[in-house]
Order: structure tokens, then C-alpha cells, then sequence
């Protein structure tokens, strides 16, 4: 997982890095926004100071709300808290508690669901209600098991992508499936839910070992 740090302490940043060490993340510190902004897209969780210089840190997260981008504040003042809270704030941490982050990561990491939003409602998808994604003529829909489906207007696939886990897999330039649907691999094609698609030749032989290593798994975790 990619990682950002804004705080404009630079020890602390050192020492936020260093507890954040276990969890083997790609780290990156930042002491100023306007450093960040330009690379915001490439991270995946943010550690933000409330009480920046020039600009505060919830001022910051409400210009990112848009993005895919988790965030967790970090303050040493916790009556902050009540107005930190937007759709993409994850936590809040106090400085001098730093082991209050374990939880959060745990949640994070555990993630199973897509949080989707659609005509301005926001509402979570479970990963176990889905068994493929297309996508086409720059829409993608996400096919649920029980047959229904979701429309989600100028969404790529990659987009997506970031927010799934090892149980799905990209089969073609269009598609992605849920391995624990039990998909049926035949002769370059593979069928799930009553469809069947196309995989792509580069993709062929990686698909049976993720299906066999993903099988595995599953019966390991009954």
C-alpha cells in the first residue's frame, strides 16, 4: 500500500514512518500540501495533521473528498475530532497515541466491501455479492450474483481495481471476475454466472493458477 505523511513536524513525520514500519508499507513524507498535491493520485492513504500552516488539514481533506484516497487524521488536540469526519476520513489518531492506529489499519486492510456512490447516495457493495465487472462504451457495471446489476457511469476498470482484493482477477482489457464464484476455465474462455468471456492469451495460464491458488485457499478457510 502506498502511503503519504503531511505534517509539517518533521520528527514526528520520522517517527510516525518508523511506527508504521511493521506494516511494510511504500512510505512517502511530505511537510507541506503543496509538495503532495501533485502526486496525490498515487497514494492510497493519507496521515494528515489537523493543524497545518496556511491551510488546515480539514480544509485539505474536503478538496480530496473526491478522491479514492483513505484518510487519517492526526492531531494532538482530540476535541478536534467531531469536525474532522467526511466520506473519506477513516480515523483519527492522537500523537501521542499512536498505537490507536493498529485498529484502523486492521480495518482498512480487512476492507470487503466497495463504498459506491450513485445519484448522490452512498452505499457498500460486500465482495461476495459480486460476481463480475465489465466494463464498456465508458461505463462500468458491476453483475451481482443474484442477478441484479449496478451502472456506474465513466468508472475504468482500474479505477475500481484499486479497491478490490486477491479474490478477483482481470481477465480481458473488460472484465473482472470473482474467483469464488467458481469460474469454469475452458480453452481460452471461462464461464461464471450463466456468461461466458473471453480470456486474454497473456492472461490464460496466470487465470488457472490464481483459480487453483484461490481454491486452495478457500478450502484452508472453511
Amino acid at each position: 500500500m502506498k502511503v503519504a505523511i503531511l505534517d509539517d513536524n518533521i520528527s514526528f513525520c520520522k517517527s510516525l514512518e518508523n511506527y508504521l514500519s511493521k506494516y511494510h508499507f511504500d512510505i512517502s513524507i511530505y511537510t507541506n500540501y503543496n509538495d503532495l498535491k501533485n502526486h496525490i493520485d498515487s497514494f492510497e492513504l493519507l496521515f494528515l495533521d489537523i493543524e497545518m500552516p496556511n491551510i488546515s488539514g480539514i480544509d485539505i481533506a474536503q478538496s480530496l473528498s473526491y478522491k479514492h484516497l483513505d484518510i487519517i487524521f492526526i492531531s494532538s488536540h482530540d476535541e478536534m475530532i467531531k469536525k474532522c469526519f467526511n466520506r473519506n476520513v477513516v480515523g483519527f489518531v492522537e500523537k501521542s497515541h499512536l498505537e490507536e492506529i493498529d485498529d484502523i489499519i486492521c480495518r482498512i486492510i480487512k476492507k470487503e466491501h466497495l463504498t459506491i456512490i450513485k445519484d448522490g447516495k452512498e452505499f457498500d457493495i460486500y465482495f461476495n455479492q459480486i460476481a463480475y465487472i465489465e466494463y464498456s462504451l465508458r461505463d462500468t457495471t458491476i453483475y451481482l450474483n443474484n442477478n441484479s446489476k449496478i451502472k456506474l457511469s465513466e468508472k475504468s476498470l482500474s479505477f475500481l481495481s484499486k479497491e478490490l482484493d486477491e479474490r478477483f482477477y482481470q481477465i480481458n482489457r473488460n472484465i473482472i471476475i470473482n474467483l469464488d464464484m467458481e469460474p469454469i476455465y475452458n480453452k481460452g474462455t471461462v464461464k461464471i454466472s450463466h456468461n461466458e468471456f473471453q480470456v486474454s492469451r497473456r492472461n490464460q495460464k496466470d487465470l488457472k493458477i490464481k483459480m487453483l491458488e484461490r481454491s486452495i485457499y478457500n478450502a484452508r478457510n472453511i
